[in-house]
């Protein structure tokens, strides 16, 4: 085991479960630290164990002994608005595990490897039990927002001295196209929760955090994930509407985070060096990162949606058979993961790219249904929390993760966010400090 592991170890120690002269706060770091590799400077298997142990495991690890230590505050989870929601995750999650094992198409341990990545939901309920003070969840929120706009300005990086990166860090990375780099950083989505919590700043008067909202706008863009950025425009406008702000202001501030996109545009082609007199560059872009993604959506054509579609189709068939209830976590190495190799594409039951049929697989299409009105449930419960507070930051959080919910809502036909960390890692951290800002706002105004 090498030295920097040792000392992350040892750091976990340092901060201690249960100190009360560390700021708590750090158990955000703790989290995110080995989610992002350590900001790409740590190769994953460095803590990996071949086919028991690995990152997702460490992350569950940690998150169930933060629970643990914290277990004498459980009244907080159960007086929680977020209860029943969260309680719905470790429904579906016991029923991923229990099933397989009882149907006989998985052991336990595979059952329970292949639902590590769910397991990252919980990280709410570690948040909400270990967090105390006002200090620990502002730190919170800057280890959340800054690993945002870390990954924002990697990728801005990346297009400049990608193959420098590529040998010298530990994300994978290829070309998109002639001159731009495609990094795979982990748990991405924290680009998204930086973006929309500046937005909702500014749109509220709360703070001008221009260069934020700046370098995660170019970062979405960057990340080549256009299912997203389509439904940021969407996102944000309807969050806006929900909250009360009216079709006159929210028109306004959509139409502004329009130019800034397009703006972001502009120095995306200028950063290409391609840029012409007559624009004919910034055309290409905007098709490329904007416009084919709608065409694609519109026409349903297109090389994603052909290349999805060739790969599901065994997984459909698959999920023909059991399209109520589905097949819970099923790992590769399983009875039934074993079974289904020669029959679907790259041998992995799992389909990261479409939680339309993910979810399904998982749960079956009634888990797919209450998975939707769970996280409509907990959109509600962010709207409701919003209006009884007057804490203007507190309302640009509660906006944020809104806008979070529905747009993982919205890529659910192309991506799969709710039963992969990536998504819920960052969600249930995300509520967790909300959750615990609430109880502290409350008990101020007592």
């Amino acid at each position: 085991m090498d030295l920097y592991v040792l000392v992350y170890l040892l750091s976990i120690i340092i901060f201690g479960f249960g100190s009360t002269i560390i700021w708590r706060g750090n158990l955000i770091l703790i989290m995110l630290l080995p989610a992002s590799e350590f900001l790409g400077f740590v190769d994953p298997m460095k803590f990996a164990v071949e086919g028991a142990f690995d990152i997702h495991a460490l992350l569950s690890l940690i998150i169930f002994l933060t629970i643990l230590v914290s277990i004498h505050k459980l009244k907080l989870l159960i007086k929680s608005p977020f209860f029943l929601p969260i309680s719905i995750f470790f429904l579906f999650w016991l029923y991923g595990v229990i099933y397989p094992w009882v149907s006989g198409n998985s052991s336990l341990f595979y059952s329970l490897k292949a639902s590590k990545e769910f397991l990252t939901i919980f990280s709410f309920v570690a948040v909400l039990l270990f967090i105390n003070t006002k200090k620990d969840i502002e730190l919170g929120w800057k280890y959340l927002i800054g690993l945002g706009i870390y990954y924002s300005i990697l990728e801005i990086l990346g297009q400049v001295f990608g193959p420098i990166l590529k040998d010298n860090m530990s994300y994978q990375m290829r070309r998109e196209d002639l001159f731009f780099w495609k990094i795979y950083a982990p748990f991405w989505p924290v680009i998204l929760i930086a973006l929309y919590k500046s937005y909702y700043e500014y749109a509220q008067g709360v703070s001008k955090p221009f260069i934020k909202l700046g370098l995660s706008a170019i970062g979405l863009l960057l990340t080549f994930f256009r299912s997203y950025l389509l439904a940021a425009f969407v996102s944000l406008p309807i969050v806006l509407l929900i909250y009360g702000k009216g079709i006159s202001k929210t028109f306004i501030r959509t139409t502004l985070f329009i130019f800034a996109i397009c703006f972001c545009l502009t120095i995306i082609a200028l950063m290409s060096f391609t840029i012409s007199s007559d624009f004919a560059s910034i055309n290409k872009i905007a098709h490329k990162f904007v416009f084919s993604a709608v065409e694609e959506i519109t026409t349903q054509s297109g090389g994603s949606l052909i290349g999805r579609k060739k790969v599901s189709e065994s997984r459909e068939n698959m999920l023909e058979k059991k399209s109520y209830i589905g097949y819970g976590f099923i790992d590769k190495e399983s009875n039934l993961g074993k079974s289904v190799r020669k029959t679907i594409v790259d041998g992995n039951l799992g389909f990261i790219d479409r939680g339309t049929l993910d979810i399904p697989i998982k749960f079956g299409n009634i888990g797919f249904i209450v998975m939707v009105l769970n996280i409509l449930f907990i959109v509600y419960v962010l709207v409701k929390i919003n209006k009884r507070h007057e804490n203007e930051m507190f309302k640009t959080r509660c906006m944020a993760l809104t806008a979070v919910s529905i747009t993982y809502l919205l890529v659910l036909p192309v991506h799969a966010p709710l039963t992969y960390s990536y998504g819920l890692l960052p969600f249930g951290i995300s509520l967790g400090l909300i959750e615990r800002e609430r109880i502290l706002l409350l008990e101020e105004s007592k």
